[in-house]
């Protein structure tokens, strides 16, 4: 590693033979060294064609040699490439990942030679070739997961936030949705028992005029069987009335005069007859006086059945008294006595 590069001083290279006895020397070094190497030893050739001034002909220093300390730094200074996450090997070199560096990429794995000042943390180390490091302090490291496990954890709430905030919208539009769900449920139930109640009141509506049909029917027939109960009633009395009057007839002595004018007709005033209990009663009244006026006849008197069945104040049941017969005078009273009709 270097080899052909400039001195770390920045000078210009020797003449050429200079250069190629140094690389003879330290072709027959390295050779000696891989021929002398256990298998799986790391072999550094950083620094190989240099000044001998910068750079030790030998292998790696042994332990016995003694180190400088080097001055800690709080970063690394403008130029000097950083080693992260760096460990020190057995030989002396450090293994780390390189930042800052024209010749790696950023990141890259590498071991240097053996270091002539102490490995430290925040230390600018250098090689026997005189190549330059600043070793990143491992807190820094440390420093920096934990940024980035800050990072992540602020990522997680932030994720979690949002999430939160999705959940929360969805649970909005889902109960604005049931809310809407539940508001046109109600709007049809109360369109329903509207419907209901309008039915159910056109259904009373037309019951209630059935009803009042049924109601005016059973009237007309009651009014009709009325009707038809008091002509039977009429007819009967009538019937009864033609009955008694054929009695008398048969019953009325040798030489009577009966007279039949108006009988069974209507009343004198012209109205309709009265109920047939109240023409039964009038007519029974009346078979009786004709009854007894006819027991009391004398032979040869005329008796007149004019009026029968009629109002009491239209007619008078008596025959006419004679005008041969003499009256008497009669007592002024002001009022009828008990028992007398007036």
């Amino acid at each position: 590693f270097g080899f052909g590069q400039k001195d770390s001083d920045g000078g210009s290279n020797e003449s050429s033979s200079a250069k190629q006895k140094a690389a003879q020397v330290k072709a027959k070094q390295v050779a000696q060294e891989l021929k002398q190497a256990k298998p799986g030893m790391t072999i550094s050739l950083f620094g190989l064609g240099q000044k001998a001034s910068d750079s030790d002909t030998s292998s790696a220093p042994s332990s016995a040699t003694k180190k400088k300390a080097g001055k800690v730094l709080s970063t690394a200074p403008r130029g000097i490439p950083t080693i992260s996450s760096w460990k020190e090997n057995r030989d002396g070199s450090v293994s780390g990942f390189i930042f800052g560096s024209p010749n790696f990429e950023e990141g890259e794995s590498v071991t240097t030679s053996p270091l002539v000042i102490d490995a430290a943390d925040g230390v600018v180390v250098q090689t026997g070739s005189g190549s330059k490091y600043f070793l990143e302090p491992k807190g820094n490291a440390q420093a920096k997961k934990a940024a980035e496990a800050e990072e992540k954890r602020l990522a997680a709430i932030e994720a979690k936030e949002e999430a939160a905030e999705r959940s929360a919208e969805l649970a909005r539009q889902r109960k604005e949705e049931a809310e809407e769900k539940r508001q046109a449920a109600a709007e049809a139930a109360q369109f329903k028992k509207e419907q209901q109640e309008a039915k159910r009141a056109e259904a009373a509506e037309a019951a209630q005029l059935k009803k009042e049909e049924q109601e005016a029917k059973r009237a007309e027939a009651a009014a009709a069987a009325q009707l038809k109960k008091e002509e039977a009633a009429q007819a009967k009395a009538t019937k009864a009335k033609a009955s008694k009057a054929e009695q008398t007839v048969k019953k009325a002595k040798p030489g009577a005069s009966i007279s039949l004018f108006g009988f069974g007709q209507k009343d004198s005033d012209g109205g309709s007859n009265e109920s047939s209990s109240a023409k039964q009663k009038a007519a029974q009244v009346k078979a009786k006086q004709v009854a007894q006026e006819l027991k009391q006849a004398k032979p040869g008197m005329t008796i007149s059945l004019f009026g029968l069945g009629q109002k009491a104040s239209d007619s008078d049941t008596s025959s006419a008294p004679s005008s041969a017969t003499k009256k008497k005078a009669g007592k002024v009273l002001s009022t009828a006595p008990r028992g007398i009709p007036t």
